[in-house]
């Protein structure tokens, strides 16, 4: 496991026209820059774990660094060449309040990262990421998978014989 020790920036991010977006986790650490793909339940999950976590810890977070940490992540990212896909992503609460993360590759290398980040910075990247994931394709009502606008969608719900 690589350790990359705490982490000047973080987010939690996609790029892309709704319906092709990918997905993505971000983190600068020791002035190393690493991109990792990720699933959109990924991100998802990891935004509403940590800001759970943060809740039931009762962990006090400056909130103008994290309305700061927003302003930043509100800027356009740029990806770079990703280190590896997300497979595995472990949220941990260290004693002094500062947050672990560690990511394990999809590939057999057993590739896998690890660093901290200040509580405020995952309470701005979990904002963040709710943003974006919500604000993807609409999802059918009935079957609950997303729906292309402007195509007509063959629910399964509807049709059972599309089953």
């Amino acid at each position: 496991m690589r350790e990359l020790g705490p982490a000047e920036q973080f987010r939690m991010d996609a790029v892309g026209p709704s319906g092709e977006r990918t997905f993505f986790l971000f983190v600068e650490a020791g002035g190393e820059q690493h991109w990792f793909v990720a699933e959109k339940q990924q991100v998802a999950a990891l935004a509403e774990l940590g800001e759970r976590m943060l809740v039931g810890a009762e962990v006090l977070f400056d909130e103008d660094a994290v309305l700061h940490i927003q302003g930043r992540l509100a800027e356009p990212a740029e990806l770079g060449e990703p280190s590896f896909r997300v497979g595995d992503l472990r949220l941990g609460l260290r004693e002094n309040e500062m947050v672990s993360i560690i990511l394990e590759s999809t590939e057999q290398d057993d590739d896998s990262m690890n660093f901290i980040i200040a509580p405020e910075q995952l309470q701005a990247a979990a904002m963040h990421a709710m943003k974006v994931v919500a604000a993807g394709r609409p999802l059918c009502p009935r079957c609950a998978a997303a729906v292309n606008p402007g195509e007509y969608h063959q629910c399964p719900e509807v049709d059972p014989n599309l089953n």
